[in-house]
């Protein structure tokens, strides 16, 4: 059965899901590295995260056509809980210091690129490639934005 499964279009097809979802990942990681290289969570986990969202996905979507009949609700209950799983991985990155939320971006963007896994895992790259764009945007373009348009007084009473 293996054999067949590596010898399919089909299988190829379920690896380049998985590199695809890893690339986009690594992408986003490398943002965040190179705008915070002082976080925890960096171009690893980032592409460590789409990957397994796109595994998750991938696997949801086999078990789920391998089992007369098709089942959209097994599918659908992989991705709920790979969305919860990741929300709990979010929560962990997210702390109050000196009355100052930290890690609050870090935990969304992480959530975003596990969207971005699903995407790529079912097979949805367009999707997935332009949510990646957006979300490098955002965090990149507009927290640049974002910088300049707070003024430095406002900076100064959300650090305390």
């Amino acid at each position: 059965m293996l054999e067949q499964f590596l010898i399919s279009p089909n299988g190829y097809e379920l690896f380049i899901r998985l590199i695809v979802a890893a690339l986009l990942g690594l992408l986003i990681g490398t943002e965040r590295k190179i705008a915070h290289p002082e976080q925890a969570a960096g171009m690893r986990t980032f592409a460590l995260i789409a990957l397994s969202a796109a595994l998750f996905a991938v696997i949801g979507e086999q078990v789920g056509m391998s089992v007369p009949p098709f089942s959209p609700i097994a599918v659908a209950n992989v991705l709920a809980t790979v969305i919860s799983g990741i929300g709990f991985i979010g929560a962990g990155l997210i702390f109050l210091k000196h009355d100052h939320v930290n890690g609050l971006t870090t935990a969304a963007g992480l959530w975003v690129t596990a969207g971005i896994g699903m995407a790529a895992g079912l097979g949805f790259y367009i999707l997935a490639t332009f949510t990646t764009v957006l979300a490098i945007v955002i965090l990149g373009i507009v927290s640049s934005v974002e910088n300049r348009l707070i003024p430095e007084s406002e900076k100064d009473i959300k650090k305390r």
